[in-house]
């Protein structure tokens, strides 16, 4: 039987095997569990893994490794993980610069110029995905944490394929990927999509892969509302995304929800491929 601190075990494997037993036996839809949750088993420390794969009958001596493997994989996991905190760092810092800019104008800096972006889903996404990566540098077993840098990463993405699909061809790619604008739109997500499905890589379940429709559902029946029912002119909205044009809003808000869904299933289909 393995020491409890045997540092010969492949415990990221052995995680993987329990929650890969998690999802199994709850298949869709999540159930009390009699030995663990995948919430506990992402954030349990070596000691309670073995203790959960015991309870779950599982052979631990399954996942031994030689020592030169061992040295081998720790030294990989350490560097991805110092690559994930430097790219989360930068998603951090590069939105706190453009937040403090933000209230700035040609008039000067005022505070009534911070409150302009916020009616933008680009910048609010991106907040919310700058949160996020600060949030998992400290917290990096935090399932709900994770849940919470999966829900912008998926925001930051339908951000990035709006832009490129829709807003470019229609606006201007010069105009929509210059500036601060390149970074909201192109590289922010792109740096998302790398942390989220490579370095911070977890199974997705199907129910919580809907999640990440949230952001894209609360916004727009925020715009919707702002656009489409708010009579005074000082509160009203312009429809500054043209997803009214020609009082066609019901297609775009068709167009919207399938396309935010099909990001979530491919985030969902993404997680059962073993790299």
């Amino acid at each position: 039987m393995a020491n409890e601190t045997d540092m010969n075990i492949d415990y990221e494997k052995l995680r993987k095997a329990l929650v890969a037993r998690e999802y199994a036996r709850t298949a869709i839809v999540p159930l009390p569990s009699n030995v663990s949750t995948t919430n506990n088993i992402y954030s349990a420390n070596p000691e309670q893994l073995l203790n959960y794969a015991r309870r779950a009958g599982i052979n631990v001596q399954k996942f031994r490794i030689k020592e030169k493997l061992y040295n081998y994989d720790l030294f990989v996991s350490n560097v991805k993980q110092i690559i994930d905190i430097v790219l989360n760092l930068i998603v951090f810092a590069d939105m706190v610069f453009f937040t403090i800019i933000s209230f700035k104008n040609d008039e000067g800096w005022k505070l009534k110029n911070g409150k302009r972006p916020l009616k933008y889903f680009t910048f609010l996404s991106n907040v919310h995905l700058a949160i996020a990566s600060l949030l998992i540098i400290i917290f990096p077993n935090s399932f709900i944490v994770w849940m919470i840098k999966y829900t912008g990463t998926a925001a930051v993405t339908v951000t990035m394929i709006t832009v490129l699909v829709f807003l470019g061809p229609t606006i201007g790619y010069k105009k929509v990927l210059t500036g601060r604008e390149l970074w909201m739109h192109l590289i922010n997500p792109l740096i998302a999509i790398v942390t989220f499905t490579i370095l911070e890589r977890r199974g997705l379940p199907f129910v919580y892969s809907l999640f990440g429709m949230i952001p894209v559902v609360l916004y727009g029946i925020l715009y919707c509302y702002k656009v489409l029912i708010v009579k005074n002119e000082e509160k009203k909205w312009d429809d500054f995304y043209g997803y009214n044009k020609g009082g066609k809003w019901y297609i775009s808000v068709i167009l919207m929800l399938v396309g935010t869904f099909a990001i979530c299933m491919a985030y969902y289909f993404t997680g059962k491929i073993n790299l």
